[in-house]
């Protein structure tokens, strides 16, 4: 009997003691819980507080003499350790709080109420490790980012050679799915940054003008050059017989800042002339040996060439023009930096294109007759006349009316628009070059488009043209002498 009494006072205090031994260790495993939830917390918030940080404030902050200012940027400066950082230390602690969490609940429980712990992690962890501290950061980021950056760093130092392990493995799974490996030292795409100009423009921290830079930044680099050249037609020509002091006349007269000097004929050019480099020459005496001196050597270019390449190409050689050519060596068009820029900067013009602007002048032969050039903007005839012609994709008016022939007219070529009528003067290099316009009253302009009509000639609607008339494409001066003979 006492034998049996001594050993159950034995198995008692055995299991007393056991049972204090769990209760310590439930307590230490609770303490332990809260406090990787509270690293998980400590980490969700320091991803938000230091990619949240903006220019702003990270000069304020310099300007404040922050202490913590050299190293918040030398984390920022690279993201991708950043993140991996962040993300290895609020994994490792999340997965072993959950790993405390389900043996507290298994203790207390028993292993048949193991899902309890799936009710107990998922509104933790989101509110205390995720939710909470992001929103108090995002608030406080500046607070947050100076008081938890040494420690960031500290614990990026540490874990090292696991950073790097885990960097190799994702960059070989990165390159298997995409293709090629991501960039080390930036994790943003082109469709993050246009996000984030748009963003930026509903917050107020960019206008639309600024954002529109952004994404004509990215379209620059899918342009060719012959996207944006100046067309063959359009380029000034000048022939290397002429002398210099034409030369300059010419250059005068025009408002061109330079020319393409050719040899032969227009494919042949042997340099470019910019009017620049004229001055401070005795030009009535000069030879020819002076315009071979004062030629810049040309820069040919294929239409197919990338703008971001010719961009590049102009800085490295210090040049400002090119011409492009086709396969057969023939002149297809210019291409000035200016086209370059204008690629994400907008319509940028030159002091000789508003010298231009400023030519294509109107001169009145007659009442209500003017004779115009057909570089005229359709605008400034608008403002002229009075008229309300419109068409998106021409300019000018001699394009609007080239498009209304559907051909190159020969001179002498007529057509009436709303009650206005236009004559051919003259054509030069496939484009209208002069025309004579008239505005016909309703009273003049009904009987003047009925003859038309009956001398056999047919009337088709106008496209893409605020018109409500119809445009008769008419007989030339050429039809007229045939019907005379």
């Amino acid at each position: 009997m006492r034998i049996g009494k001594a050993f159950r006072k034995k198995y008692i205090a055995s299991r007393y003691r056991r049972k204090q031994i769990l209760d310590i260790l439930t307590s230490l495993e609770v303490v332990f819980f809260f406090i990787l939830l509270g690293l998980s917390a400590f980490f969700s918030s320091s991803e938000t507080s230091l990619f949240s940080l903006d220019n702003r404030q990270l000069e304020q902050m310099r300007v404040d003499k922050n202490p913590r200012i050299d190293l918040i940027l030398n984390l920022i400066r690279q993201p991708r350790r950043l993140i991996v950082t962040v993300l290895i230390g609020n994994e490792l602690v999340n997965v072993a709080a959950s790993v405390i969490s389900a043996s507290i609940v298994i203790r207390l429980l028993g292993a048949e109420k193991k899902w309890v712990n799936l009710l107990i992690m998922v509104p933790l962890l989101l509110l205390i490790g995720e939710i909470t501290p992001k929103t108090l950061a995002i608030r406080r980021n500046v607070q947050f980012a100076t008081f938890q950056s040494r420690f960031i760093d500290l614990f990026a130092r540490m874990i090292s050679p696991l950073r790097w392990a885990i960097r190799r493995i994702s960059d070989y799974f990165i390159t298997l799915i995409v293709g090629k490996e991501r960039s080390r030292t930036n994790i943003l795409t082109e469709d993050m940054v246009r996000s984030l100009a748009r963003e930026g423009v509903g917050e107020g921290t960019l206008d639309n003008k600024e954002a529109q830079y952004i994404n004509q930044i990215f379209e620059f680099g899918g342009k060719t050059v012959g996207e944006v050249m100046t067309p063959r037609s359009q380029i000034f020509f000048l022939p290397s017989i002429m002398s210099l002091d034409q030369m300059a006349l010419e250059l005068h007269r025009t408002r061109n800042t330079n020319a393409s000097i050719y040899g032969e004929n227009e494919d042949d050019v042997i340099g470019v002339l910019f009017a620049r480099d004229l001055l401070g020459v005795d030009l009535k005496n000069a030879s020819a040996s002076d315009l071979q001196r004062l030629l810049r050597k040309p820069y040919f270019v294929p239409e197919s060439r990338t703008v971001v390449d010719l961009f590049h190409a102009f800085r490295k050689r210090k040049l400002s023009l090119a011409l492009t050519v086709d396969e057969y060596g023939g002149i297809t068009g210019l291409v000035k930096m200016a086209d370059l820029l204008e690629c994400i900067f907008g319509d940028i013009p030159s002091e000789s294109e508003r010298l231009k602007q400023q030519m294509i002048d109107h001169e009145l032969i007659g009442e209500d007759q003017y004779r115009i050039e057909g570089p005229m903007p359709i605008q400034q005839f608008n403002a002229l006349t009075g008229a309300n012609f419109s068409d998106e994709s021409v300019e000018t008016i001699g394009g609007m009316l080239l498009n209304r022939f559907g051909e190159v007219p020969p001179q002498g070529a007529r057509t009436v628009i709303d009650g206005y009528e236009f004559v051919v003067v003259s054509t030069a290099n496939h484009r209208i070059d002069e025309i004579t316009v008239k505005y016909l009253p309703k009273k003049e302009s009904a009987p003047e488009v009925a003859a038309l009509k009956e001398e056999g000639y047919v009337a088709s609607p106008g496209k893409g043209f605020n018109s409500k008339e119809k445009v008769l494409k008419v007989r030339s001066s050429k039809d007229l002498k045939q019907e005379n003979e």
